[in-house]
């Protein structure tokens, strides 16, 4: 269930960029480490799961902020050049 749960926070990552849910996920996992320590299986699981959402959350951020930085870039180059066409 622990892998289902990663498959579906990953999806929804990745199509739906809902940073939140996936904290959330994250939360619950967290939760579940705590209370199950003691069944080795089933703490791991949900700290790698947990790990697994997480890397993917900043791996979505980056190409979030580096898709930002193209779209600025090219809007400032577009402004440039309509400058430029305009003189």
């Amino acid at each position: 269930m622990i892998a289902v749960a990663t498959i579906i926070t990953l999806i929804v990552i990745s199509r739906r960029q809902d940073r939140i849910f996936a904290l959330v996920i994250v939360w619950a996992f967290i939760g579940i480490y705590v209370a199950h320590r003691q069944v080795l299986e089933v703490a791991i699981g949900a700290v790698l799961a947990a790990s697994v959402i997480l890397i993917a959350l900043l791996i979505n951020l980056v190409g979030q902020s580096r898709l930002a930085e193209t779209k600025t870039s090219m809007s400032q180059a577009t402004m440039k050049k309509g400058a430029q066409q305009r003189q």
